[in-house]
């Protein structure tokens, strides 16, 4: 076995993600570990099955659609979410990227598909959007597809471009270890939204305070944020100070999660798209602050900024529900969240380090 079909076995075999080698007409020709993990079947057993079976009836049809334009040349690859049928019978969410792969005559040969489960993403999903705590962040919902398409994007063309090299006799090994270490460093930027979440979502989380780390609960929200930042070309920058202090630490998230989304709502169409995220402490107490380079709240509003169904934003972009919810959260919490009287706009949350 030569040195090319080693590295492109190790390639397919060793992703951390599903990978198949699918016939035109959608029979499984080759798949990885990886992939019969996620379905719950073993490699035999999807080899003798084809997409169709094992595609839930409500996503086959534009699947079937995307095949189709591919293999009339209208496109060279789609992506899209679909949803699985395991071999235990339950469902499970997976974003398809799927190139078709040609011969030197250009004549279409099989599709090569790699397959990323986004079930922990999607469960997230609808905990935020019929979780009633989880209100103040139902805006994050619609930002969750920056935060994973573009990761997901990103693995799909490197993996594509993998699979180019790899057809090349005079195999560049330096560029399909790039293209690999992309793919595998961009699936641990998923995971890392994926552990951000799921905390943010925790249902199991108690009404008692416990200690927990400043620098964690921050680093989650800007995880949560990063992507669709990144995206309009909004600038973060941090000063974070680590403490322990004690709260409960779903529910400052939540709060942070808010402000820093009406943060990239005040400067997503300025010429100066900054966001600012600090912390401080002293003895007593720790200190956020979230600024933005924002047109600021005009001084007839800072009044009512708080108040419940107030809202600064067009309408059908902000229910006016966020800034009081997380105003009571803090208040539920000994301490205090309040508009700085200056220029710009900053919000100052104040916190108790240990809670009496």
């Amino acid at each position: 076995m030569d040195t090319d079909h080693v590295l492109y076995e190790s390639a397919f075999n060793f992703a951390p993600i599903g990978m198949a080698m699918v016939s035109l007409e959608g029979k499984f020709l080759k798949v990885n570990q990886s992939l019969c993990d996620f379905l719950g079947f073993t490699g035999p057993e999807l080899l003798n099955t084809d997409f169709q079976t094992i595609t839930l009836a409500e996503d086959l049809e534009i699947d079937i659609l995307n095949v189709g334009r591919t293999l009339k040349g209208e496109i060279n690859s789609y992506s899209m979410e679909k949803r699985y049928i395991r071999k235990d019978k339950k469902t499970v969410w997976a974003h398809l990227f799927v190139s078709l792969i040609r011969d030197e005559r250009n004549e279409p040969q099989f599709f090569c598909s790699q397959i990323m489960d986004i079930s922990e993403i999607k469960r997230v999903q609808m905990a935020l959007f019929y979780n009633s705590k989880m209100t103040a962040l139902g805006e994050m919902v619609g930002g969750l597809a920056h935060e994973i398409n573009n990761p997901l994007t990103i693995i799909g063309l490197n993996a594509s471009s993998l699979n180019e090299v790899l057809k090349d006799q005079d195999i560049d090994r330096n560029m399909a270890k790039n293209f690999l270490k992309k793919i595998t460093d961009t699936v641990t930027r998923i995971n890392n939204i994926v552990v951000s979440l799921r905390r943010l979502s925790s249902r199991t989380e108690t009404l008692t305070f416990q200690k927990a780390s400043l620098e964690t609960i921050v680093n989650d929200a800007l995880t949560i944020c990063f992507e669709k930042f990144k995206a309009e070309g909004v600038v973060l920058e941090t000063k974070i100070k680590d403490v322990q202090f004690e709260c409960r630490p779903v529910e400052i998230s939540q709060v942070l999660v808010n402000l820093l989304n009406n943060a990239f709502h005040a400067v997503k169409k300025t010429r100066e798209k900054k966001i600012t995220v600090s912390t401080d402490m002293d003895r007593n107490k720790i200190i956020i602050e979230i600024c933005d380079t924002g047109p600021g709240v005009p001084d007839s509003l800072k009044a009512r900024i708080m108040e419940p169904f107030f809202s600064t934003k067009p309408v059908g972009e902000g229910t006016g529900i966020g800034l009081s919810i997380s105003r009571n959260i803090i208040d539920s919490h000994n301490g205090k969240m309040y508009l700085a009287d200056t220029d710009f706009t900053k919000f100052v949350v104040e916190l108790p380090r240990i809670q009496i």
